[in-house]
């Protein structure tokens, strides 16, 4: 008979293959007068069930995400899925344009009304961090779609909700640390950006040093006082190691065709 470890005997399951016997009772090589020799497992009968269960749970978890990148309109485009965001990094949609789409369990990530207790703590990142969560399943899907691909300037774009942004890139960097563009998403949750045009300062872009990217063009900038008299600016034909401002608050700030600025100190 199966005894544990703990000397309880087991009921109606049968030790798995990978269960060991840890030793007999009677020893080997010994007789104690009872014809029943009793096998110690390295588990409890518990223990294994637990472990089945788990086993289970893995192997349905393995098939629960289908990607599908290469989506088209077009009844003749073709599409290719994945099952973890790290496929799709060794795949060619990894910086790419082409939109993909989370399914969970067969259905459209957005549309999925049960998340599992992980995937919600993901989304609950979303949630206090200032981000969209109001549709969890949508929320889900656009943090698991920042861990599959490296979007080519995602950490430039400027949308209307800047904290929106920041929350998801922050829920990915917990879903994936590991990623292959993480240095990106880290820019996204720690920097500030503006973009061109009139701002003033104090109010629509923080005091402090500001930097464009490298390589700005045909780039004019100008800090105005409140009055608009020009209290410095200057055009800057081609700036290899890109262009750097310092402003004060209470001044306007102009640019023309210098992109996004970034604040450095």
């Amino acid at each position: 008979m199966y005894v544990d470890k703990d000397g309880k005997p087991w009921g109606r399951a049968y030790p798995s293959k990978d269960v060991v016997i840890l030793g007999t009772n009677p020893a080997a090589n010994s007789y104690s007068g009872d014809e029943v020799v009793k096998l110690i497992t390295s588990v409890t009968e518990e223990e294994q069930k637990a472990g089945v269960t788990r086993s289970a749970e893995q192997a349905k978890l393995a098939n629960r995400y289908t990607y599908t990148c290469g989506i088209s309109i077009s009844a003749t485009s073709k599409s290719t899925d994945f099952k973890s965001y790290k496929d799709v990094w060794k795949s060619k949609f990894y910086e790419s344009s082409d939109r993909c789409l989370l399914y969970i369990d067969g259905e459209v990530a957005s549309d999925h009304p049960l998340l599992s207790k992980d995937e919600e703590a993901i989304v609950d990142i979303v949630a206090n961090n200032g981000g969209d969560a109001s549709l969890r399943g949508y929320a889900f899907a656009d943090v698991f779609a920042l861990c599959a691909q490296n979007k080519p300037g995602y950490a430039d774009e400027l949308p209307a909700k800047p904290q929106w942004k920041k929350a998801e890139a922050k829920a990915a960097l917990a879903l994936c640390p590991d990623a292959p563009h993480a240095a990106v998403l880290q820019e996204v949750v720690d920097s500030v950006k503006i973009s061109d045009g009139n701002k003033i300062v104090g109010k629509d872009m923080d005091p402090g040093t500001w930097k464009t990217k490298p390589a700005v063009k045909d780039c004019y900038w100008s800090r105005n006082t409140g009055g608009g008299d020009i209290i410095a600016n200057d055009f800057v034909g081609f700036a290899p190691d890109g262009v750097a401002v310092t402003v004060h608050a209470g001044e306007g700030f102009e640019s023309e065709r210098c992109g996004v600025w970034t604040k450095i100190g």
